[in-house]
């Protein structure tokens, strides 16, 4: 009848009218039984008996059928239930106007009802199904508070270690500057020795100066640039590499970088060579330098740089790269 899966309402509507209406012939049968208005065996009599077996049999699959039953029952009732042998009622026992007017007017609403749930139905089976959504909702667990709290103590655990850290590190760096304050960059000893592994690392050429980027042997340069410390290093096995930066306010920064070879020479003096090199940027060259450097202190050597034409000879300041 509808109500289980699926449901079907509108066939429990059907179902529900169709009882109703059997309830009414049944009244109306027993209404006109004493006054002969219903004879047994005659059309009438097997149509009152036909109609309330149908409609208690109905089912909602069977909507089609049961309207066309009930269309003959409203015919039948605004009529004013014709006798097919005897004619109409006695003079008198019939349904009044007004009754007879406000029951087919209910017949009639009965059986537009019928038509909309018939085209309900016929909408509901010929129409494409829409597939329902289905939604879950997870509950996540509560947080705690005791997770929070271990949280919040494993960071201020997390900061005193590294204010730990950091002392331990400033007190180690203190340390290291004493110990190479201690230790000569460039002990006599050794460079008497001659010892190119003494040089092993990074060292620093001269400092910050001034200088201008053209063709030497011009009046006017293209532009003032200023030169940046420079910066050597060695392998500890005879060569390395000599590294110059220029920056200049037009044309930008130009970074030289040339393979070099360093020896002592017999009179004990350290001398490099490199060759002609071309710079990061597109026309600029550094030309083949050399350096002969003589052991100032622990910790110094001046470096005496050979000239070109334009641009003439320079002593730098060699010392250790901190």
């Amino acid at each position: 009848m509808g109500l289980g899966r699926p449901y079907r309402f509108e066939r429990v509507l059907a179902v529900s009218v169709a009882l109703t209406l059997t309830v009414i012939i049944a009244a109306f049968a027993l209404y006109v039984l004493p006054f002969g208005g219903l004879t047994w065996g005659t059309p009438r009599c097997w149509y009152f008996t036909y109609i309330p077996y149908s409609c208690t049999g109905v089912r909602g699959s069977r909507q089609r059928i049961l309207v066309a039953r009930h269309e003959l029952s409203a015919l039948d009732v605004r009529a004013g239930v014709p006798d097919v042998e005897h004619g109409k009622l006695p003079h008198g026992q019939g349904l009044s106007a007004l009754t007879k007017a406000w029951l087919g007017a209910f017949l009639i609403g009965t059986e537009l009802l019928l038509l909309l749930l018939m085209g309900a139905w016929m909408l509901r089976t010929f129409s494409p199904g829409v597939h329902a959504l289905t939604f879950s909702v997870v509950e996540s667990p509560a947080a705690s508070v005791a997770p929070s709290t271990e949280l919040a103590t494993s960071l201020l655990r997390a900061r005193d270690g590294e204010r730990q850290l950091r002392a331990q590190l400033a007190a180690l760096q203190d340390v290291l500057a004493k110990k190479s304050a201690d230790c000569p960059a460039l002990p006599a000893d050794r460079w008497n020795r001659k010892e190119l592994d003494l040089l092993t690392g990074c060292w620093l050429l001269g400092h910050e100066v001034a200088a201008v980027r053209g063709n030497p042997g011009e009046p006017g340069r293209e532009e003032n640039c200023t030169t940046r410390t420079g910066r050597i290093c060695f392998d500890g096995r005879g060569g390395g590499q000599r590294e110059q930066i220029m920056d200049c306010p037009i044309s930008g920064r130009a970074i030289c970088k040339a393979p070099i070879s360093v020896k002592f020479n017999d009179d004990g003096m350290l001398e490099t060579a490199q060759p002609r090199v071309a710079c990061d940027r597109p026309m600029v060259f550094w030309l083949p330098y050399s350096l002969k450097c003589d052991r100032r202190d622990d910790a110094t050597a001046i470096c005496h740089s050979n000239g070109f034409p334009g641009f003439p000879p320079r002593d730098y300041e060699f010392r250790r790269e901190p």
